[in-house]
């Protein structure tokens, strides 16, 4: 058959015979090529056709719509109120009676959708599809929030009134002020802000980029006749856009057609109850409502700010003044980060009590030699030194209190949140990132997520017959596979017509094909698989392509009533008006769904021959088990001619050319769903992804165990599972492999009530659930989270596993996934992949990791330090450590060292272990944390012990005088002091007592670039820090000594890692 172009329109020329598609229509038809195709030259055709909208009362055209005058912004604003009603009777726009009044108020078309060349005009005149998001904090603000720190302040305050007092006393006396100190440690102060202002900046820049990362989201929407993937920026107001159960809307809207539409608007009303629209009483539709069930098509009337949602962020916006993020992740307190700032808190304490008691000391040795042994008397002079003992005091707090633990785990999980998001993971909540690390099981969807997601019908059963697919190609996209054409040319045309039908027109996807031979594919790929065999069967038919309306010679078809698929049902129906050329018309049901569900409600078959054949149990039971093996899913299609009763003037008003009317509602649906007659049964095989299988094993390695839940039945369930190894010759016992019913039926007792026994001890053995209902899943995780210790991550994709993937420990949705799905989960799969999920853990693990480093790393130096400056200043009378010093020391312990050991990449190793307990305590006696800290702790004092004792005499070098400045002596203490932090640092690389110091090292180049930082610093610091850091320069003799202290600690790592803590 051929394809010709009139002047005034198309025509589909099919089996010789010549029909002339009407004027008004726009066809979309399509050219044959070889292989899979929609359409061949030997073969009838599907040809889509794009009608424009003819609703009764609602005529309309392109050119009429250009004539009227758009509606203005607050026009549009008043069509969608909160709790609006009939949007056609609001007094506010009398103008609006109808939808088409709407359609051309808005210069666009209900079929067509907007003319893409006017998207730049529409953005100008009614405004974005975004909010004004407020301002980030800047870096003042920032360095603000540093500065409202205690010590901080106390420091600058004890500087301020150093200088002050110093530059008075200077002026009393008539001599040079000696401010060198005093500006030394404001500086000093200075430095450390910005540090801490610069990470935080920096933080602030990730996470927003993370966000803008999380907010890319595409709609479908209908452009010059043509379903595009539009972005959620783009969409403008009168676009057209198409609704599917699980979506969240973008825009404020209404609905011009649709099926069974409930939402969900407690975002905005507060009420939980669902909310029915209809496209003839309640048509107002809110951005950010969550669709709960139907699909249908919403012309968009408002977006941006001037949406409903819109206007709330915008008063949010003002009443925040632009210094908070909508959507901060870093407000998020992890569980990581409350438990390290509980460590902070307990070491703070005892340095409280160090820098008091240290402080008292000093004063209380100063005043008795001064003033009680020496019989001095009191004079103003005496108050700087007082000031002396109390800035020691308050920079051993600073030194002692670990700030940088919650400081390290923020940089941990920020560094993770953008590196996984290079592994697929697009990470919602912070602490999510962290609670993966002790997962300890994994309930997994099996298609899409262990499967590739290629549909592909290798199997049929039709009217009787059963046969493998011989002719097997796939499209572009890898959707469908098709039979040859001798094989379907056996079966009676009827039925072949009758198929037809019952696949296109009980269908939420479509498979359309232009004139230029471009395929666009969009819908559920199951459905898709479907749709992608209809070339073959030979039907002369012509559909909309919104497949609820198709033409035939003898008759015209209309879905006149819909129930979507669910989860919980497993099937979809929907009603078809007949209407004959004649004048008759009739009803039909199409039913379609998991095979075992279809094959239940049907009494009978159709024959190829096409006569009946009566379906008995074991009948169904035989067609069942020939048509499994191999990891099939089984679905079949069904109908039913229905004896039902609709006035003559509802018939009549079902016309080709108008919008799809409504005359069944769903649960009337449902009423017909029995006495059905089976027509076909598609065996659908999707392959494994090829790396499941080894992520699977490295699940099993590091103590992950995997369960699949899945909506399949158990024999496709059991031989997915066993191929990609959750289920095991060991695993094969009888409660292995469970239908999903059957196990709730075990694990609740009669109050209807899960029983922790009973659940426990059905748990164990189970490895697959099948026919998985979101409820069943929801119930399991539930019990779980309650009767076990187990920490739990759930995959899911759809509207109904919202639930479930709330309450999950983590939730993972999928890409691929409704809206709701992923505003549930904590953790979006961009790849849809099982193995990005195993990633996941390795990076939870890797945080666990890194934060035991630099604990190890911190509490070292923190006890060092706090026993040094405190001790050296009670022996002394003066710390051998300066307050500018210590804060540099602070300056390396926190900031520096964070950056360093916080932002290791992970150790595939780390997947060999089992995971961290929820409540993993870092410094465990039982671990090696504890070991390294003392034993390092204890050679370091030594050292300085040494340094400050007898080391002078020994190495020839003339030992420190109280209060004559900066020495050899105290410069070489301070420099050996830091250079055992840095080669301790490089200890703390790794935590493992079986790992070398440098494995990988070569792998963390900021690690290197921190510590070379830190070496170069600390070089200026001693040769040219002069009076400002206390210090002298050094010999290279004396460098030496500093480096050979330093080097000492990673020979003495050697010996302790060789040393059990049970020893």
């Amino acid at each position: 058959m051929g394809l010709g172009a009139r002047k005034h329109g198309l025509t589909l020329v099919a089996g010789g015979v010549q029909r002339p598609i009407r004027q008004q229509s726009l066809s979309r038809c399509c050219s044959g090529r070889k292989g899979p195709r929609l359409l061949s030259n030997q073969e009838a055709r599907i040809t889509s056709i794009i009608p424009v909208c003819r609703a009764v009362g609602m005529e309309t055209s392109r050119k009429e719509t250009s004539q009227r005058p758009l509606l203005s912004e607050e026009d549009c604003r008043k069509l969608t109120p909160l709790h609006a009603g009939n949007i056609y009777e609001n007094p506010a726009l009398p103008m609006i009676k109808t939808a088409n009044d709407l359609a051309v108020g808005l210069k666009t078309n209900l079929e067509d959708g907007i003319v893409s060349s006017s998207e730049d005009e529409r953005r100008n005149k009614y405004g974005a599809n975004s909010v004004v998001k407020p301002e980030p904090p800047s870096f003042f603000k920032l360095i603000l929030d540093a500065l409202n720190e205690f010590t901080v302040l106390t420091l600058i305050g004890a500087g301020g009134v150093s200088l002050v007092l110093e530059l008075w006393l200077a002026a009393k006396e008539g001599r040079d002020a000696n401010v060198i100190e005093s500006v030394s440690i404001l500086a000093a102060v200075v430095v450390v802000v910005l540090v801490s202002a610069g990470n935080n900046w920096q933080k602030e820049r990730q996470f927003r980029a993370l966000e803008e990362v999380q907010s890319k989201s595409v709609v479908r929407a209908i452009r010059d006749g043509v379903e595009i993937s539009l972005p959620v920026e783009r969409v403008v107001v009168g676009d057209l856009l198409m609704l599917e159960t699980g979506d969240i809307l973008c825009a404020d809207g209404v609905l011009v057609r649709g099926f069974n539409i409930r939402v969900d608007e407690s975002h905005l009303t507060g009420e939980s109850d669902e909310v029915s629209k209809e496209q003839c009483s309640s048509q107002a539709l809110y951005s950010g409502s969550k669709l709960l069930s139907g699909v249908g098509f919403m012309l968009v009337t408002s977006v941006g700010s001037n949406s409903q949602s819109g206007m709330i962020a915008d008063m949010i916006s003002g009443e925040n003044n632009g210094s908070q993020m909508a959507l901060n992740l870093l407000d998020e307190e992890t569980v990581l980060q409350k438990r390290l700032a509980a460590y902070a808190s307990t070491i703070g304490i005892f340095g409280v009590a160090a820098a008091v008691t240290t402080t008292l000391i000093m004063s209380g040795k100063f005043t008795l030699d001064t003033f009680i042994l020496g019989e001095s008397t009191w004079d103003i002079d005496y108050l700087e030194q007082y000031l002396e003992f109390f800035i020691t005091g308050v920079t051993i707090l600073v030194v002692a209190i670990p700030e940088g633990l919650p400081l390290a785990v923020t940089i941990s999980l920020a560094y993770s949140v953008m590196r996984m998001l290079d592994d697929n993971n697009l990470v919602r909540h912070l602490s999510a990132a962290e609670t993966m690390g002790t997962a300890t099981v994994i309930c997994t969807d099996k298609t899409g997520t262990l499967t590739q997601n290629i549909m592909a019908i290798t199997k049929v059963w039709l009217s009787g017959k059963e046969f493998m697919l011989t002719d097997i190609e796939q499209e572009e996209a890898g959707l469908a596979t098709h039979a040859s054409e001798n094989q379907m040319s056996e079966f009676n045309t009827d039925i072949r017509h009758l198929l037809t039908e019952a696949i296109a027109l009980n269908s939420t996807a479509k498979i359309l094909k232009d004139s230029d031979g471009n395929i666009t594919k969009s819908g559920n790929r199951t459905e898709l698989a479907l749709l992608g065999i209809l070339p073959f069967l030979g039907s002369p038919m012509v559909f909309s392509t919104d497949y609820k309306k198709a033409q035939k010679d003898e008759y015209e078809a209309f879905v006149v009533g819909q129930q979507p698929f669910t989860s919980d049902r497993k099937r979809m129906a929907s009603v078809v008006l007949m209407k004959y050329k004649d004048g008759s018309s009739k009803f039909r049901l199409y039913v379609k769904g998991a095979a075992e569900v279809i094959l239940a409600k049907c009494t009978q078959a159709l024959h190829y021959n096409g006569t009946m054949m009566p379906l008995d149990e074991e009948a169904k039971e035989g067609i069942l088990e020939s048509m499994h093996g191999d990891g099939r899913r089984l679905l079949c299609v069904a109908y039913k001619d229905l004896d039902v009763d609709v006035p003559d003037d509802e018939v009549a008003m079902c016309k080709f050319t108008e919008s799809p009317r409504t005359l069944f509602q769903p649960e009337e649906v449902d009423d017909f769903e029995h006495s059905l007659t089976a027509i076909f049964i598609a065996g659908i095989s999707d392959p494994l992804r090829p790396e499941v299988r080894s992520a699977i094993e490295s699940c099993k390695k590091g103590g992950i165990s995997v369960r699949m839940f899945t909506g399949d039945n158990q024999v496709t369930a059991a031989s997915i599972a066993a191929d990609c190894g959750i289920l095991t010759d060991d695993d094969f016992g009888p409660n292995a492999v469970l239908p999903s019913e059957e196990f709730i039926k075990r694990i609740k007792n009669s109050q209807d009530e899960v029983d922790r026994e009973s659940f426990l001890e059905n748990w164990r053995d189970i490895r697959v659930l099948a026919r998985c209902s979101p409820s069943d899943k929801y119930t399991i995780v539930e019990s779980l989270k309650r009767f076990t210790d187990e920490i739990v991550a759930v995959t899911g994709d759809g509207t109904n596993d919202a639930p479930a993937l709330r309450i999950a420990n983590v939730g993972f949705a999928m890409n691929d996934g409704t809206q709701i799905a992923k505003e549930a989960a904590d953790i979006i799969l961009v790849d849809n992949n099982f193995a990005s999920t195993v990633s996941a853990a390795l990076w939870g693990r890797n945080v666990y990791s890194n934060i035991s480093k630099f604990l190890q790393f911190q509490l070292t130096v923190n006890l060092v330090a706090l026993i040094t400056a405190a001790g050296g200043a009670i022996a002394s009378a003066e710390s051998p450590l300066t307050t500018v010093q210590m804060l540099w020391v602070n300056l390396i312990m926190d900031s520096l060292a964070s950056l360093a050991l916080a932002t290791g990449y992970p150790d595939i190793s780390l997947l060999e272990q089992k995971p961290y307990k929820k409540d993993h305590n870092f410094v465990d006696i039982n671990g090696p944390l504890p070991k390294h800290i003392l034993g390092q702790a204890a050679f370091q004092l030594m050292v300085m012990a040494w340094l400050l004792g007898p080391g002078p005499n020994v190495l020839g070098i003339d030992r420190h005088i109280v209060g004559s400045g900066a020495s050899v002596h105290h410069t070489l203490v301070f420099n050996s002091f830091v250079m055992m932090q840095l080669f301790n640092q490089l200890n703390s690389r790794q935590i493992e007592d079986s790992r070398s110091i440098l494995e990988n090292i070569q792998n963390e180049t900021l690690f290197q670039y921190v510590l070379g930082c830190e070496l170069i610093f600390q070089f200026i610091i001693i040769q040219y820090g002069g009076q400002v850091f206390s210090t002298v320069p050094l010999r290279p003799a004396e460098w030496s000594i500093s480096l050979g202290f330093g080097a000492m600690s990673l020979l003495l790592r050697e010996v302790i890692r060789r040393i059990s803590p049970k020893d």
